[in-house]
């Protein structure tokens, strides 16, 4: 199973959360607000927290040496953690950086680096540390993980003019996750297994729209999700299963129409690694007509001014709602189905703070009606975990 955007593991006009503190060395981050926590260990009380990206930015008029950067993770307006990123580092994700936007990358996947934010005022990305007027350094994936509350993620960049003059920039992103008011519900019924979640080892953590989403399958006897080779959709278990509208709200997009096919399944002669690459290469394909062609059939539903959920993979013709219809939590919106970049039949689910549900940022989500028969006590939902939904 692959999430929507699963292959993008390489890496918000000019509003940031940090100013320099002198002319010289601008931060910036994208997302841009707020980076949010999600629960590592929850009878510990550890959380987890991802610096999705920041650029920093040579805004002065003559060329600038980056000498070091320190990320800082605040609480109380002392630092808990400090990640130095060297000169040396520096100079090889400043060469990795540029290549990326050489290549077109960072424009092609531009809902995850966001160059009209992160390099707004037509900055471009320097080869080295050596900042010549107009150029940044993009650093991205700065994780950290704590137990007391943690505040916000404070970065200073340090740098010298060639005649040898200091200059440093300074900003902040705040940490904060604040109970949402919309009452959430699961939106499969019955015992259902999270194949792809928030662990790191996964894709969706990595990519800003779905740092927090969900691909939900069911398995049956012998651990698998389907009956026979898996060869077919309709061997899947949770094909066709009713999709639901995880809290009150107002549809706000559909896509319908997309056709499924087989040909996207795993075969039973292919190896991990062809099959592997013959979905980067379908995926790419899908990317070139848009991020969201990822998602092929899709419902996006409102529920609070900055609160989105996003319902992807459907099958065609099944969508029950349309634009501006308003629904009720627990409502069939739809059947589970296997367009778009899906490797089997799974909902991809996530919400996020605007309406696109591409060029947004991730939000955690609790659900109300849930219990977690594997786990060893109350949490929230994790990579791999059997749900049980009420």
């Amino acid at each position: 199973m692959k999430s929507v955007f699963l292959a993008l593991g390489v890496f918000g006009a000019v509003l940031f959360g940090g100013q320099a503190r002198s002319a010289g060395l601008q931060v910036r981050f994208y997302p841009r607000e707020t980076a949010r926590p999600y629960e590592v260990n929850a009878p510990r009380g550890w959380n987890s927290v991802l610096l999705q990206n920041v650029s920093i930015v040579n805004d002065a008029e003559q060329e600038l040496l980056l000498e070091r950067v320190e990320l800082d993770l605040m609480a109380g307006g002392t630092a808990m953690q400090t990640q130095r990123v060297p000169a040396d580092e520096l100079d090889r994700v400043a060469k990795r950086g540029a290549g990326l936007q050489k290549a077109g990358i960072l424009e092609n996947l531009k809902f995850q680096f966001r160059p009209d934010i992160l390099l707004a005022g037509d900055v471009r990305l320097a080869e080295s540390r050596r900042l010549p007027p107009k150029t940044a350094v993009l650093l991205s994936y700065r994780y950290f993980v704590f137990a007391p509350p943690a505040e916000a993620i404070r970065v200073r960049a340090y740098g010298r003019t060639p005649g040898g003059v200091a200059f440093e920039g300074e900003g902040s992103v705040a940490i904060s996750s604040p109970k949402s008011a919309v009452t959430y519900s699961f939106p499969l019924r019955g015992n259902c297994f999270i194949g792809t979640g928030q662990a790191l080892h996964q894709g969706h953590r990595w990519v800003v729209p779905e740092e927090f989403a969900l691909d939900i399958a069911r398995i049956g006897e012998g651990g698998l999700t389907h009956r026979g080779d898996g060869s077919k959709r309709t061997n899947y278990f949770a094909y066709g299963a009713e999709v639901l509208a995880a809290a009150d709200g107002t549809v706000v997009a559909v896509q319908d129409g997309i056709a499924e096919s087989d040909s996207t399944l795993r075969q039973e002669s292919e190896s991990p690694e062809a099959y592997s690459q013959r979905v980067l290469s379908m995926q790419n394909e899908l990317l070139s007509k848009g991020a969201l062609a990822a998602g092929g059939n899709y419902v996006v539903i409102q529920h609070a001014p900055r609160e989105f959920s996003f319902y992807a993979h459907l099958l065609p013709g099944s969508i029950t709602v349309n634009k501006g219809r308003q629904v009720r939590r627990g409502d069939v919106i739809a059947r589970l189905g296997h367009s778009g970049n899906s490797t089997e039949p799974h909902l991809h689910f996530h919400v996020v703070d605007g309406p696109d549900p591409v060029f947004s940022a991730g939000l955690p989500v609790h659900f109300e009606n849930v219990e977690l028969p594997l786990a060893d006590g109350p949490r929230e939902i994790q990579a791999g975990d059997i749900v049980q939904a009420r």
